[in-house]
């Protein structure tokens, strides 16, 4: 009896263990007197697929993560007053919400992103390519694992994501934090 209890409890303990999937909500944003065009709308899709599946390869314990909505909505008055056009639209944790805001205003030349963690929530201005991709894989790692800022290496939450995301690297400090550390030995470099 006693070992059947144990098998059984073995046997529990070396079930694996599936996270629930975190439902995205996407908002593509027009500034008032804007377009999101679907083409546009697309490449946005595109960037984002990138960045989820960026993390669905490469973190030890993947997070599934799927677009379950899209909408576009105009935003009124100045798009970055204190985003009250955006509390309307978002779902609230445990799903999220990215709000992708169309970049051809010239008052959007110099905005990336940010998140808020605690409310699953990401604005990102829409760019090209793999630096769309690399800031939306950026701010996930935030949002949807909890990792901080890395100024020290380069990695996905470091001095250059986008240079991460294309070679496919979140970094030594961001796995440690997702509990599995790099295999990598520092030597130091003697001078004769």
């Amino acid at each position: 009896m006693m070992r059947i209890l144990l098998a059984l409890s073995l046997a529990l303990v070396c079930l694996p263990t599936h996270t629930s999937a975190r439902m995205i909500r996407i908002v593509y944003v027009e500034p008032a007197g804007e377009t999101f065009t679907a083409t546009e709308q697309a490449a946005a899709r595109a960037g984002m697929q990138g960045a989820i599946d960026f993390w669905q390869a490469l973190a030890p314990s993947p997070v599934p993560l799927l677009i379950a909505s899209e909408r576009t909505i105009t935003a009124t008055g100045d798009i970055f007053d204190t985003f009250e056009w955006s509390r309307a639209y978002f779902a609230g944790p445990p799903d999220l919400t990215i709000f992708v805001i169309d970049s051809s205003h010239p008052l959007m030349r110099d905005y990336l992103a940010q998140s808020q963690t605690a409310l699953g929530l990401i604005w990102a201005l829409r760019g090209a390519g793999d630096d769309f991709a690399a800031t939306l894989a950026h701010e996930l790692g935030h949002v949807v694992y909890g990792l901080p800022h890395v100024y020290d290496e380069v990695g996905i939450m470091g001095l250059d994501p986008t240079w991460a995301y294309q070679h496919q690297w979140i970094g030594c400090a961001s796995l440690a934090s997702l509990g599995r550390p790099c295999r990598i030995v520092w030597l130091p470099v003697v001078r004769g």
